[in-house]
This record gives C-alpha cells, structure tokens and sequence, in this order.
C-alpha cells in the first residue's frame, strides 16, 4: 500500500475520532428528546465566527478581583475567598445561559453564640456594567433588584453546590462569587455551568445556514445574531414567573407546547412574543435552521388568544357600525370572537409556512386566523380610510402609539396581503383572497394619499387629529419591507434617503423613541435601504450599530442587544416603561436580529419566495464587498451562492445552486464588466440573450436585468 493510502487512512481516522469526541461531548437539554438536526449543513472556515459552544457544560475563561478588576487567573484554578475580601468574578468570555454548579471546600466558617456556618452568593450581569453583589434586573419588579441566590453551609468540608431549577439564569457573561460571615474562608474548586439553550441539539454548532465575505465583522455580525436566536430557544417550562416573585427571580413557567420554543430574550422576559416574529422567524431560518422553536411559539400566541361573543361585541360599541362593513362572519364564527391578536403573529404564520412549508400547521390555525383578520377589518374606519388602533395602542415600547399609527397601517396592509396567499396555500374557497387583496388595495392607496408628505420625502406618523407633526423611522422602513411602497421608485428612494438623518455616531435616533436606538426598528430600516438597491447604506449601518454593539468591552461580545441610548449607554426605555432601571436591558434579543435576514437575502442576495422553497431569489448586492458567500436549507435541499468581484476586470462571477425543483429567479444589476459585449451577462459560460432578459427600472435609471432559471447549479459573469 502506497504512504499517501496510509496518509489518507489516517486523515480518515483523525477527522473521525475528532468529530466522534466533539459529538459525544454534547447532550440535549437533560431529557429533552433530540432534533434531527445534528451537524452543520456547511461546515467551512466560517464555523470560526459561531459563538456556539462545542459543548452543553462550559466553565469560565477568567478570573477577576472583583474589588480592584484585577484579572487573577486564567481558568482551570483554585480561587480562595474569604469573608474579609469582597469576592471574584468570573468571565465566560461569551453570553450563557444555564445552571451553575459550583465545587468548592470550606477550611474556616464563622462562629458566634447563636449559629455557625457561612455563606456563599452567586449574582449575574449580562454587561460589565453591573458586575456586583445583586444581579442586573430581569424579575420585572422594577423596585426590587434581583439580588443573589445563596449556597449556605454550616461546617468545615469538601461541598457541591447546584442551582435549583427555578433559578436557572437565561443569559449571563459574568458570575459574581463572594461570601457572607465574619471570619469565613473558602477555596472554589470547579464551576461548570450546564446551557439550557436550544435544549433540543445536541450539536449547538449544527447551523443550517451561514455567512461568508470579506468583512470580518460582518462576518460576525451575522453569526452574533445566529447565536442571540440559539439563546432566545429556551425549554417551554422555562418562562419567566409573573407576577414577579417576593424575591430574587424565578424561571419555571410553562410557555407553551413542544420541547423548544423561541422568546424575546434569553435573560428576560422570556416569553413568546409577537414582534419576534417578524424578526427571528426569518432569521432563525436563515442561521440556525430552527423553525421548531418558532413553530411552538406561533402555537402559543394563537392559542393564547381570548374569544369571547362579549369582547366581539364591545369592539362594536367602541367603534360603530362603520367600522364592519368589511367583516365576514357567520353565527358560529360570533361565538368565538376574540381579544387582541397582533398582526406580528399573523405575518409570522405566513413567514413560517413560507420558510416550512408545512401547511397543515396553518390550516390547525386557520379559523382563528380568520377571526383575527376581522377584528383587524374591524379596526379600519371607512370614513377616514385607515386602521384605527386605539382600541389597542401597544406596540414596542415607543411613545404616541394610538390612532391612525402609520406602521399599524403598514402592518394592517402586509397582514392582508399575506393572509391573501395563506388563503390560497389552504385552499380557501370562500374568496378570502380576493376579499382582502381589495381591502389591502384600498388601505394602500388610502395611506399614500392620507399619509405621504412629499415635500419631506417621508410618511407622516399619524393622521387628523393624532398627527404631531412627527415623521418616524418604523413606519418608513415598514413602508417599504412591507410593499406599501416600492423601494426601488421614487418614494422608496426619498424614504431610504430621509432615514439617513436620523443616523448618529453608533446608530439611528428614533424619532418616536428620542435618543434611543431600536435594534428592532433599524432591522427594518437595513432591509428598506436594501430594497432601494443603496446597499452601501445597509451595511454601513450594520457597522455603526451592531458592530458597535459587539465591540463593546462592556457587552457580552457574542450577541445582539435589545436597545441602547445614542451617547452609548445601555440604557434602552429607561424612561420609556423601565422605570429608569438600566441593568434591566436585554443583550440577547431576537428582535434585533434582523442584519442575520439582511445579509442573507439581499447582500448574499438568496432568499425563499416559493412555499417552503419552491421558488428562490437570487438578487446579490454587494456595495463595498468583494467576496460573499453562503446559504441555508430548504425541505427540497441546500441553497447557496458564492460571489467575487475581480477587482482587475470590475466583473461579479457567481455561482448558484439550488434544488432542482425549485425555480430561480434572477435579478442583477451590472456594471463596467462588459463594454462593447452584446449581453451584459454570461449564463453558464454563454451570453445571454437580451430577447430572454426582462429589464426592470432601478434607481437612479440604472437596468436590472432578470431571467427565470430552472433549478440546479449556474455561474453568471456580470
């Protein structure tokens, strides 16, 4: 046998034993039945930029003085503490989430007439910030602070110490160590923390999709959203208690069905909420590939929706009959009229068939879907034309959320048009579709009228007599994401250009959260951008904000945060419902994540727009970049791109494959690439006729060009 048999036999074995150990070194989530998904779809040089630990028990990477911050040791080491100082804390080097178990000996407790012992604290801080004896906020009790959960002993000994359940801590970077008792000396042996997330992997660095280019911190970026959405897929018994409890916190509510399930954040609140949906959906599928957790949070909200022929009726009263002319209803459907449904939950039905295409899960929603599109239909007032939401003001946590609200309006139209092909995916004979397409219609043209503002190239906040004057930054980037208008003419490029001005040295100000940056509104705002082909303010803005974020010595590092104020600190609503309690910011929300379904869709440029992957988009933009690669999977198969620039002829070459029963479209915007050629771009090694290309308008005047390809692989040269 040759040497390079044997050198590739043992190649073979290295690579096996290697990924044996590393496999076998994870676990599910204690008896949580494991998922299918087990390795990563695209294993590559990019794995260096996942966030995810290699295993379910992770330990500290550091040790600090917790008096002066002083680093002491580098992890594995024995730490003493002893009452006289004030203790240490520990670094994970990365936001976790779990159970702590702590061993550790006590050679001195302390002595007094009435009792013997001692004890030791434990606090965490998701930030620097609040490294400390009391944990930053999460309870939801404003008032009282956290604090710390206690391991008390009453003797000299070798001890172990684990955290009951309920105190499980969802998302951390620091532990804080210290002792109460006079004269008390002790020696932390080993601390290992058991993750809690995404309880259903065993391998929590199995992505389904990922993210390549040029930029190392874009790079990152993405990948930081991937692992704030591994952080938010939590054990449904492991929700946030409420109403908060007399003390500390406490993580063991039932959430809903299932063995995962997503939420807004990972330290708090830990519940399934509406606005993810619009956020993390998308995101999760692109990253992780984790449509479970999102299945079973899309359950819950539908499930958590109160019908009541009572509150049906008091819709009525509050609003008049004017506001039902577009209802459908019959005698059964009265019956079971309900409270509140949010149109975050209804595109999110929509964006998980899309991505899934599991459409016997929407027919289990059908009906109540129904019944929360004609509390909605409801809300529309014909005199004035638009979606009246006063009925339900909340929203994100912005201020002046009532009447006419301009993103309601852009959600009311996107809830409609969606509802309309979810109507069809379930085979609705009733006319539905066309029944809310004409609806949606009508708001639309009602909106632009009622509205637009031409002379500041922006939609106004509010109509009549809730306008103040105000122009906000959600429902201008809704407008565009969600097809009111279209980003690429006129109104799209003046909206793209007046979010601009909003922008600061970190981030956007948003105009209805003053000095405050939202992650979750400027998600939003990349994809306007890039629906406006400026992709080069997309990415920009992803640098300013979330790089900023994940730069920060003082954050985790490893996540996305829920919000920030403008001069840099993490102070988010602090005067807007948080009641001027900054540790209570979440740095692993979801709803953030939106840079994770930027990069994917349109810098990448690969999205799904067929159910559950029928049909595929490939539309790259890469502004500055010169190198992107990626891809996820669908139920049919992997779909991935691969783009260069070459820098000497100014030519993209690309490469493109997906299933083969899915059907590609293609839209691409040349450049220099090919002067004087009778096509400006090569197919697969041959031009392509200009009879077989359909020219679209772009801004500025510049053609897009785009063609319908079968499945299967492709190169373009443009």
């Amino acid at each position: 046998m040759s040497s390079s048999i044997y050198i590739t036999l043992l190649t073979l074995a290295i690579w096996f034993l290697s990924n044996t150990q590393h496999t076998s070194a994870q676990s599910c989530w204690r008896e949580t039945r494991c998922s299918d998904i087990k390795q990563p779809a695209y294993p590559g040089e990019w794995d260096a930029n996942n966030f995810a630990p290699d295993s379910r028990n992770v330990t500290p990477l550091a040790v600090y003085s917790l008096q002066s911050g002083r680093k002491i040791a580098t992890w594995p080491a024995a730490i003493p503490i002893s009452s006289n100082t004030s203790g240490v804390y520990l670094d994970f080097g990365k936001e976790v989430g779990g159970i702590i178990t702590i061993k550790f000996s006590v050679s001195s407790v302390t002595k007094d007439n009435s009792s013997e012992g001692g004890t030791l604290g434990l606090a965490f801080s998701e930030a620097k910030n609040w490294v400390g004896y009391t944990s930053d906020s999460s309870n939801g009790n404003y008032a009282r602070p956290d604090g710390a959960v206690y391991s008390t002993f009453s003797q000299t000994g070798n001890f172990t110490y684990v955290m009951p359940t309920e105190y499980l801590r969802g998302g951390f970077r620091y532990l804080t160590l210290f002792l109460l008792g006079d004269g008390t000396y002790i020696t932390i042996h080993n601390v290992t923390l058991e993750l809690s997330f995404q309880p259903t992997w065993s391998n929590l660095r199995a992505y389904q999709g990922y993210f390549h280019s040029n930029d190392d911190l874009l790079n990152k970026i993405w990948y930081s959203g991937g692992y704030t959405l591994q952080l938010n897929a939590i054990f449904p018994t492991t929700g946030r208690t409420w109403p908060p409890p007399g003390i500390t916190w406490q993580n063991d509510v039932t959430l809903g069905p299932g063995n995962t399930i997503n939420v807004d954040g990972a330290k708090r609140d830990r519940t399934v909420w509406p606005g993810d949906m619009g956020v993390a959906g998308p995101a999760s599928f692109y990253s992780t590939g984790d449509l479970e957790s999102i299945k079973n949070s899309l359950q819950s909200l539908y499930d958590g929706w109160v019908w009541s022929t009572a509150i049906f009726w008091q819709t009525v009263k509050c609003f008049g009959k004017r506001y039902l002319s577009y209802v459908r209803y019959s005698e059964h459907q009265l019956l079971f009229s309900y409270l509140i449904p949010d149109r975050w939950t209804m595109i999110g039905l929509y964006n998980y068939a899309l991505f899934s295409g599991d459409v016997e899960f929407v027919k289990m929603q059908w009906e109540r879907h129904i019944l929360a599109m004609n509390l909605i239909l409801a809300q529309v007032d014909l005199v004035v034309g638009l979606v009246n939401i006063s009925f339900y003001p909340n929203d994100w946590g912005r201020f002046k959320s009532y009447g006419y609200l301009a993103s309601a309006q852009m959600l009311a139209y996107h809830t409609l048009t969606t509802g309309a092909t979810l109507a069809k995916w379930v085979g609705d004979t009733t006319g539905l579709n066309r029944l809310w397409l004409h609806v949606a219609a009508r708001l639309k043209e009602t909106i632009n009228i009622k509205l637009w503002d031409a002379k500041i190239g922006a939609f106004k906040d509010n109509y009549g007599s809730y306008d103040t004057g105000l122009y906000p930054q959600d429902g201008n980037s809704l407008a565009i994401l969600l097809g009111v208008v279209k980003g690429t003419e006129k109104q799209g490029q003046a909206i793209s250009s007046w979010l601009t001005a909003n922008w600061r040295a970190i981030g956007p100000e948003s105009p209805e959260l003053p000095g405050e940056v939202s992650p979750f509104i400027t998600s939003f705002e990349i994809q306007a951008h890039l629906l406006a082909r400026q992709p080069q303010r997309a990415l920009d803005l992803i640098r300013t904000s979330w790089g900023w974020y994940l730069n920060n010595e003082n954050g985790t590092q490893s996540t996305m945060i829920e919000g920030y104020l403008i001069d840099g600190t993490f102070g988010y609503r602090h005067d807007a419902g948080y009641e001027e309690v900054y540790s209570y910011t979440s740095h692993a929300h979801g709803w953030s994540t939106g840079p994770v379904t930027a990069l994917t869709e349109h810098t990448l440029g690969l999205s799904v727009t067929g159910l559950g992957g029928q049909a595929i988009r490939f539309a790259p933009q890469l502004g500055d970049l010169k190198d992107v690669q990626g891809g996820f999977v669908t139920k049919f198969g992997k779909c991935h791109a691969k783009l260069r620039l070459n820098e000497t002829t100014d030519c993209i070459l690309a490469e493109l494959e997906v299933p083969k029963e899915a059907i590609t479209e293609v839209i691409l915007l040349p450049g220099k690439c090919r002067p004087g050629r009778s096509s400006p771009i090569q197919l697969n090694g041959r031009e392509v006729e200009m009879g077989k290309l359909n020219v679209l308008e772009g801004p500025g005047n510049a053609k897009l060009y785009s063609m319908t390809l079968p499945g299967g692989k492709h190169t373009f040269e443009y």
